[in-house]
């Protein structure tokens, strides 16, 4: 309930954080603020999971982490896809978008034959 996570003036997320809100804002700031917690949980994991490889984090935008993913590292992708998705409030749907520059991606589907020469 509302009132679990609402005292009347701040909310205050099961990751802990504390948010001043209003009744009017308080279950929008609860939801948002989650997710955004969620998703820096799992840049962590993932960015702890890439070190020593070439691959790596390039940057977070809004609910989403893109990455720089190198050749070397493509047998990977659905792994990082899985770490994702897998949350302490279950496993979440992901959608995953590829391409050779930021502007170009498509949906993903497990298939990265279609990306030729930029894998190979």
């Amino acid at each position: 309930t509302k009132e679990k996570y609402f005292d009347g003036e701040h909310i205050t997320t099961i990751f802990g954080r504390k948010l001043k809100a209003t009744p009017g804002n308080a279950f929008n700031y609860i939801i948002q603020s989650t997710a955004n917690d969620i998703l820096c949980q799992k840049a962590i994991d993932i960015g702890v999971f890439l070190e020593n490889k070439k691959s790596f984090i390039s940057f977070l935008l809004h609910d989403s982490i893109v990455f720089d993913m190198s050749a070397d590292d493509k047998k990977m992708v659905n792994f990082l896809i899985s770490l994702f998705s897998d949350t302490r409030f279950g496993k979440y749907k992901v959608n995953a978008k590829m391409g050779t520059s930021f502007g170009t991606m498509v949906d993903y589907d497990g298939d990265d034959s279609r990306f030729g020469k930029s894998w190979e």
